[in-house]
């Protein structure tokens, strides 16, 4: 399993005889220097991988930073830049309901090309194919080997090395990481498993993120649903009499501008606005004949009126 790191060449202006015990000797300098020479390399190798953890370590925090992803975008292509040669970065999602590859993240040194939120026809493209095949797909050359049409696009831009990398989480493949650069044959092999192993946590972050925005869109429509189905209600109840007409909707006016002006949050300040709007929801349970009694109350009518906060 020995191989060959170099030749150690041993010379002398004078003549000298090359006896065995020289050799021996210069043998065993041989050994000395190629153990030196392999020992610093495993350890150039070693720090190198150290480094490229930390900087996958501090991509991945950097992604899970925010739920917005193009938020941080910048300061991720930064980074990335550190590990391999990279001038343009992308992430894209397959949307089946709309049929589009939507650009939710990019970092260009080039011309823009597609620019952050476009949406384009995913037939004929990378994304497309990655997500299909649920693999990588490394090309070295987009002028020799382009593959797909937005391949061509792409050169026309300078680009001659990409790497397409799946997003998958949950056994659901859902978009791509695209690393592009302007040198033919940028990647190596090792770049290729660093790349997926980030795309791998990537995926995971934005697949959060998505379950979050998709929990906390249903959240704010039932809210509002609620709200508005509330405000309706209350805006009958109250039209039955003169007197109530709009002034629970007045009151939750007022105590939301009083909330807002106390600086609390927009949750406090909406559950004010709601209670505003339910204060009086206890005269529901005075008979009409009281409530639409146009003369004096008697004490007993007067007590059962003061009890309807509770």
């Amino acid at each position: 399993n020995e191989k060959l790191l170099g030749v150690l060449v041993a010379s002398s202006p004078n003549p000298w005889e090359c006896t065995p015990h020289r050799m021996e000797l210069l043998s065993i300098l041989g050994n000395l220097v190629a153990t030196s020479l392999e020992n610093a390399k495993l350890y150039q190798e070693s720090q190198s991988q150290v480094k490229r953890q930390q900087i996958i370590y501090k991509l991945s925090s950097i992604i899970n930073s925010s739920l917005h992803l193009n938020e941080v975008y910048d300061t991720f292509y930064r980074t990335l830049k550190e590990l391999v040669s990279v001038d343009r970065a992308v992430v894209t999602l397959i949307d089946e309901t709309q049929k589009t590859v939507n650009f939710i993240a990019l970092s260009s040194e080039t011309d823009p090309i597609w620019k952050l939120g476009k949406a384009i026809p995913p037939d004929g493209t990378g994304t497309a194919w990655v997500v299909s095949q649920r693999k990588s797909l490394y090309q070295a050359d987009l002028t020799k080997e382009g593959s797909f049409w937005t391949d061509e696009v792409l050169a026309k831009y300078g680009i001659r090395s990409i790497i397409r990398l799946p997003l998958i989480s949950k056994n659901v493949a859902f978009g791509c990481l695209v690393i592009g650069s302007k040198q033919p044959q940028a990647y190596t092999q090792d770049d290729q498993e660093m790349l997926e192993e980030l795309a791998s946590r990537m995926a995971m972050a934005i697949s959060n993120n998505l379950v979050y925005e998709e929990v906390s869109k249903r959240k704010n429509e039932l809210e509002s649903a609620f709200s508005e189905s509330l405000r309706m209600w209350i805006q009958s109840w109250e039209a039955r009499y003169s007197y109530t007409k709009a002034h629970s909707e007045k009151v939750s006016q007022f105590a939301r501008k009083i909330a807002q002006e106390m600086g609390l949050d927009e949750t406090q300040v909406k559950n004010i606005e709601t209670a505003a709007r339910l204060h009086d929801i206890g005269l529901v349970t005075i008979p009409d004949e009281i409530m639409q009694r146009q003369r004096n109350l008697s004490l007993s009518e007067k007590s059962m009126i003061e009890q309807h906060p509770q």
